[in-house]
């Protein structure tokens, strides 16, 4: 059988595809609030504490706790503003402080104004006091030196929002450019006929597990050998991220392992798992290229497997998250090789869904996959799912 057939077990498929080189992407230097969905090309590290002083965490007022462990009522002194100067507080006394509004010093906690009230100008609280009660303390949202952001991350909305809060302006991120390439005969409308019953429905997939990329589509490409080299070679040359669509399996026309074997190499050439079998990995000029068939399921989870894994070489980090669960259910697993099952996750339980390679309905009802052995597998066993990218938050 020719190497480019073979297919590998799951566990080298990973380590492979985990530990391969590419060319790494452009950098620039953007705002943070331009940086959403994109990957940090750098580790963004807190230059200072946030907040770098004590602040009130509740609308009330800034105590000393020691005067209300002594019985003493204290003198309201005047009241504290968000982003004014602390005063100085001396012993007997009180301010009135809303949320986020610093620390008088000499203060060390905060009563609720609901659990007290002003009488005569004295503080009366019903509620108890002690050192750092509703006080946010110097570092609590963030610590100097922690890192914030990971090199190869993907910076989501809230890491933008963690970023911005902690007064980062700007983050180096990688500027990913990727080309899709629709090879398969599939997603090729010949007819009007058959253009009214196929859509290319698995690009949208792909550019959504793509967000951190300016995305290219070429194609539908014509049959033959050359067209593929073709757009393989351009792609290689404009691109970080190529992605091929189709004619990856072993029938006739199917020659896109071929190609990128011929102009350069093929990494992982299939994978001995059923679903996810003849998608693969390959390598152009240095450029990664994710090799994924034409069926929905298959090119998800191919996607993940071929693509998402292998950007550790690319930006440094695998964009792959996985968690543990317990199967909802007995499942006997009767088919050759390791299969792969859709799974919805409620409670810490995965229910496998209906099996199949091109069922999208499953695919968009799914939270994830797993993949299982041959033979009996029983309710409450602890499984590893990959958890799809924009399944869910």
């Amino acid at each position: 059988m020719s190497r480019l057939w073979k297919l590998l077990p799951l566990e080298e498929a990973r380590k492979l595809a985990e530990s391969a080189s590419f060319e790494e992407p452009p950098r620039e230097r953007v705002p943070v609030a331009y940086a959403m969905w994109r990957i940090a090309a750098e580790d963004v590290v807190a230059e200072r504490d946030v907040p770098d002083r004590p602040l009130a965490a509740m609308d009330g007022f800034a105590v000393r706790s020691e005067d209300l462990a002594r019985g003493v009522k204290p003198r309201l002194a005047g009241k504290v503003e968000r982003g004014s100067e602390p005063p100085e507080m001396r012993p007997g006394e009180a301010y009135e402080v809303e949320t986020g509004a610093p620390m008088p010093l000499g203060a060390d906690a905060v009563v609720r104004r609901e659990a007290s009230r002003v009488v005569g100008g004295l503080l009366e609280t019903a509620e108890r006091a002690w050192p750092g009660k509703d006080v946010f303390r110097p570092g609590e949202f963030v610590a100097k030196g922690e890192v914030l952001a990971g090199r190869g991350e993907v910076l989501t909305p809230y890491k933008v929002s963690l970023l911005l809060q902690a007064g980062v302006d700007e983050v180096e991120i990688y500027r990913v450019r990727a080309t899709v390439i629709l090879a398969g005969d599939a997603a090729r409308p010949e007819t009007p006929s058959k253009a009214a019953a196929y859509r290319d429905n698995i690009t949208p997939i792909i550019a959504g597990l793509m967000p951190w990329a300016e995305i290219r589509v070429v194609g539908p490409l014509p049959p033959g050998p050359e067209p593929l080299e073709e757009a393989l070679k351009l792609a290689a040359r404009t691109s970080d991220v190529i992605v091929t669509i189709g004619r990856a399996s072993v029938g006739g026309g199917d020659d896109v392992k071929e190609v990128v074997a011929k102009i350069g190499d093929v990494i992982v050439p299939g994978v001995a798992v059923s679903v996810v079998k003849r998608g693969g990995l390959g390598r152009v000029h240095g450029r990664l290229v994710s090799i994924l068939p034409g069926q929905c399921v298959s090119a998800a989870t191919a996607a993940h497997e071929m693509m998402l894994r292998a950007m550790r070489g690319v930006t440094g980090r695998s964009l792959v998250r996985e968690e543990t669960a317990r199967l909802a259910e007995d499942l006997a697993v009767e088919r050759r090789m390791d299969t792969l099952y859709l799974v919805s996750l409620r409670g810490g339980e995965a229910r496998p869904l209906k099996w199949g390679v091109g069922l999208c309905r499953e695919l968009a009802r799914a939270d994830g996959y797993v993949v299982l052995k041959r033979g009996a597998h029983r309710r409450g066993e602890e499984v590893s799912v990959v958890l799809l990218s924009g399944a869910r938050p």
